[in-house]
């Protein structure tokens, strides 16, 4: 009877072990650049354990948060399981990567990308050019403040001032951000500055509608997406990825919004108060208004490096949402938690449905299109209120404010999870909807 050669044997494990760790390392390099373009943790993990699967790989087993991925592999064909872990050091919401990485992964899936070609694959989709420089990103962030005064009910001069405190903001920004400050004190300057900058021009006697000049600019500053993606995980049952997330979003608020108290302090000081009085109504010019979301919601898209099919989409959902949000609160005098969850909903169901057509993830279309519903009137309330001495306003309003933001972020939730269970039940009118020829709006060939 011959017997097994152990050297041989072992040579096998050898190899197994190295070919398993060429397919983790490609795994994992995913996993990182997803997590750091804004993924759900969620999302790492499945598209982590599918590469491993498509390549052949048993017994993986991936946890994600938003600071770190661990793999684990236990293969029968192995000796013994191993682990691998990577960090993620930083994260910036970059649609484009996001796309790039997410296209290559479901390539890998499909099996048309060899393992000796995935490596490289995956290094093109991560250092593809920037479509713009800082610059162009900082006039196109100057269009979305704007365009958020005027989608709030604002004046021209109103979205003038809003672009303003944003160009000295981001400036700022800038410096620190290339000195390593930290992206705490960021947000503290940006809140901070905004302030000023309406102090100032109230102290000119500018009829300017304070309210509106300040959540014009702090808008790109509250942390939506954060929210937004803290309520998914959590209804998804990944808690710690989902706490992880909240906490950030609290802590970046409080920060915004101490760097508003500190100038309106500073501003009472030298006799120049702000009126805390809320808008009568947030309809003002309809057919303004809704526009003016639309275009925010584009340029806040591609801000963030989206492709032209997403943020058009996302722009079209983006003002329909508004209009939805606006109709409710005027002629139906409908609270604004309902209106808020209502449209939010709308966000929800519609976005998931155009990122499944589209073969994109689906962040890429609900965080845009809830960007004109975000609490930016209501967080410079609290501030003023406090601020002036009315704690009881003040807490109050910062309650509405986080309500709010949960609202928001439980609305496109439930919205996305209205639309799986609708696409569930009717796959074949979805595959004829995707194969529709909509150039503007179309779907990811292939």
């Amino acid at each position: 009877m011959p017997t097994r050669d152990p050297s041989a044997s072992s040579s096998r494990h050898l190899a197994l072990q190295a070919d398993i760790r060429a397919v983790l390392s490609v795994a994992m390099r995913a996993g990182e650049l997803l997590c750091r373009a804004g993924a759900e943790s969620a999302v790492v993990e499945e598209s982590v354990e599918g590469i491993a699967r498509a390549y052949g790989v048993r017994g993986c087993w991936c946890s994600a948060t938003v600071t770190h991925i661990i793999t684990t592999v236990d293969d029968p064909d192995i000796p013994l399981p191993f682990t691998v872990v990577r960090g993620v050091r930083s994260r910036t919401m970059d649609f484009q990567r996001l796309v790039a990485v997410d296209t290559v992964i479901a390539r890998i899936k499909e099996g048309s990308i060899p393992l000796a070609e995935a490596a490289t694959e995956m290094k093109l989709a991560a250092g593809a050019k920037r479509p713009f420089g800082v610059a162009m990103r900082i006039l196109i962030m100057l269009v979305v403040t704007a365009s958020t005064a005027l989608l709030l009910g604002g004046s021209p001069l109103d979205a003038a001032v809003s672009a303003g405190g944003t160009l000295i903001t981001l400036l700022l920004t800038e410096t620190l951000t290339s000195r390593g400050i930290l992206a705490m004190v960021r947000a503290f300057v940006g809140g901070l500055v905004t302030a000023a900058l309406t102090i100032t021009l109230v102290a000119l006697r500018l009829p300017v509608q304070e309210l509106l000049a300040i959540a014009g600019s702090i808008m790109i500053l509250l942390p939506g997406a954060l929210m937004v993606t803290s309520t998914r995980e959590g209804i998804a049952g990944d808690l710690q990825s989902s706490t992880a997330r909240g906490l950030e979003a609290l802590l970046t608020g409080a920060v915004i919004a101490s760097g508003l108290g500190l100038a309106i302090i500073v501003g009472q000081q030298l006799g120049v108060g702000l009126s805390v009085t809320p808008l009568a109504s947030p309809l003002v010019n309809l057919p303004v208004q809704v526009a003016s979301a639309g275009v925010a919601v584009v340029f806040f898209a591609l801000s963030n490096y989206a492709p032209p099919r997403v943020f058009m989409a996302a722009g079209a959902v983006g003002a329909l949402s508004w209009l939805i949000y606006l109709i409710m609160r005027g002629p139906f005098h409908s609270p604004d938690l309902m209106a808020t969850f209502v449209a939010a909903l709308i966000v929800g169901l519609i976005g998931w449905m155009l990122a499944r057509w589209q073969r994109v993830p689906l962040v890429t279309h609900v965080i845009p299109s809830a960007y004109p519903l975000l609490p930016g009137i209501l967080l410079v309330r609290a501030m003023l209120a406090l601020v002036q001495g009315q704690n009881s306003d003040g807490l109050g309003l910062f309650a509405q404010t986080l309500f709010i933001s949960l609202m928001i972020a439980l609305g496109v939730a439930l919205g996305n999870l209205a639309a799986s269970v609708l696409a569930r039940a009717s796959d074949p009118a979805v595959r004829r909807l995707r194969a529709l020829p909509l150039p503007l709006f179309g779907a990811r060939s292939g």
